[in-house]
């Protein structure tokens, strides 16, 4: 019986990914940690005393800026890596995991959905397959090395389209590093 050789992604290339993704995030101006909102703290702590319902509302709504979680799974929809973004929404933790859990494990981008999860669509009820993990929602991207998805990065809290972007940033630099290098 012969071996195969099968792709793996590493914590190394989730890392990779990671950083790519932290990058583009600021590039389109999302900050990294509720401080990035203002220039010093003492700002910050102005606004919170100068305005005391602000601590009853997270920061970046206040500035329409969005934190992102990001999470990296290998082929097998286990988590290698998770980023938090200090000041996210809490509630987006399960989201940006099942959004990479659902790229590896359908080895398709979530945002492929969209238009099939609607009442009477061909896709319509999938979110409740494997546990209710499966999501629908973009932000879920595979990361592919010779065309076999060996992984995926999902982001969220922002609006699908955001964390897809924030996504394919990390996947592309991924993949740079996954791509075969000339023999000399």
């Amino acid at each position: 019986m012969a071996t195969k050789s099968v792709p793996v992604l590493t914590l190394n290339g989730a890392r990779t990914a990671i950083a790519a993704a932290e990058q583009r995030a600021k590039e389109i101006k999302v900050p990294m940690s509720k401080l990035d909102f203002f220039s010093s703290f003492e700002e910050l702590l102005n606004q919170l005393v100068i305005f005391p319902f602000v601590r009853s509302i997270p920061t970046w709504t206040i500035q329409s800026k969005i934190l992102h979680y990001i999470a990296v799974v290998d082929s097998a929809c286990h988590l290698l890596a998770f980023e938090r973004m200090e000041g996210a929404k809490i509630t987006s933790i399960n989201i940006a995991i099942d959004k990479a859990f659902t790229a590896a494990g359908h080895r398709a981008p979530t945002s492929i959905y969209k238009e099939m999860v609607w009442p009477g669509g061909p896709a319509f009820g999938i979110w409740n397959s494997n546990n209710n993990r499966f999501t629908t929602i973009a932000g879920g991207i595979p990361i592919l090395q010779d065309g076999v998805v060996v992984g995926a990065i999902g982001c969220s809290t922002g609006m699908p389209s955001e964390d897809e972007e924030v996504a394919k940033s990390g996947v592309a630099a991924i993949e740079k590093t996954l791509a075969p290098k000339a023999k000399l």
